[in-house]
This record gives structure tokens, sequence and C-alpha cells, in this order.
């Protein structure tokens, strides 16, 4: 069933240093930029896409996880319809506030589709977190989907994005796509 075209809000957050201004520019450009300087504030960023037949176009937003930026989080969180938690693969510390970005999220949106992403895929040598670990975070968070990307190969970000929004449009229009 075809809808007409969505514009959905998708939050990006994590500890600085995870990948988040990387991600967005290879979503957005295809390209890896490896010097990309630490959100200030939030960052916006504009792309549509078509998945399953569905036209939507994504509201990215990125907010730098410094606390004198703390208070903008329940403003920045209002209306979004989907959330991506990143973390590094290689350091255990970007696993911490996971519980706090998902408390956060249910008390200020509720039930949005969440994924958990791993980052720094082309790092596999440099892994310090487990799939295994990084799951039963998810699982007991409640987090909808597990993903691991790689921004500097490209590997998942599309099928991330792609994913995340067949999430969303699941989750307001109960389609199936099992």
């Amino acid at each position: 069933m075809k809808r007409s075209h969505n514009e959905f809000k998708v939050l990006l957050l994590g500890d600085a240093g995870v990948g988040k201004m990387t991600l967005v520019s290879k979503y957005m450009s295809g390209f890896y930029l490896e010097d990309l300087k630490q959100t200030i504030g939030v960052n916006i960023y504009t792309r549509d896409q078509e998945v399953d037949g569905q036209k939507v176009t994504l509201k990215i937003w990125i907010m730098a996880r410094k606390e004198r930026f703390r208070f903008l989080l329940s403003r920045y969180c209002i209306g979004a319809n989907g959330t991506f938690i990143l973390y590094d693969i290689t350091n255990r510390n970007t696993l911490e506030h996971i519980p706090e970005w998902t408390q956060i999220l249910r008390k200020e949106v509720g039930d949005i589709p969440i994924m958990l992403m791993g980052m720094k895929l082309d790092l596999e040598e440099s892994r310090s977190v487990s799939r295994e670990k990084a799951l039963e975070i998810a699982k007991s968070e409640g987090i909808d989907e597990y993903i691991e990307c790689s921004t500097k190969t490209g590997e998942n970000i599309e099928k991330a994005f792609e994913t995340l929004t067949r999430l969303i449009l699941q989750q307001l229009y109960n389609i199936n796509y099992s």
C-alpha cells in the first residue's frame, strides 16, 4: 500500500568520537571524511530516499554529548520518529550511556523505534565490545534492532537507514515486512 510522501525526524545519539558526523557524511554524500569537527549543539541534515516504494524524507538530528548542551536534549527529542544510538566497537566506555539515552528517549517521546549501531567495523582487529555484549545491552534496553557499520568502507550504512525507516513505517502504518 503506497502512502503519500512522509517526513521523519531521526535522532543520532552517542558519545563523542563514536562516528556520528562521519556516519551522516557517508550517508549523505557517499564520502568518508576523517577530519570532521565535533558537533557543537545540534546539527540537522536532510535526505530523501525510497524504501519499499515509500518516498520519505529523513531529517537527521545529531546532538553533541556535552554536558553544556544537556538542557537541550528534551527539546531535541520532541517529534522524533526513530533513533540511532551509536557506540564504538573499539571503545567499551562508549556503551556506558546507552541506558541513559534509552531512558531519556522513552520519557520524552515514548515508544519509538531505536537501533543500536556499533561503529568502526573496519577496525574489527581492535574490537573491545563483542557482538554478544552489544546484543545483550540492546535486549536489556528494549532496543528494536542492532547493526554494525563502517563509515570508512560504507558497510551496512544504507542498510541501517533502510531498516530504521522500515521500523518507523511499520509502527506508523502497521506495515508488516516479514
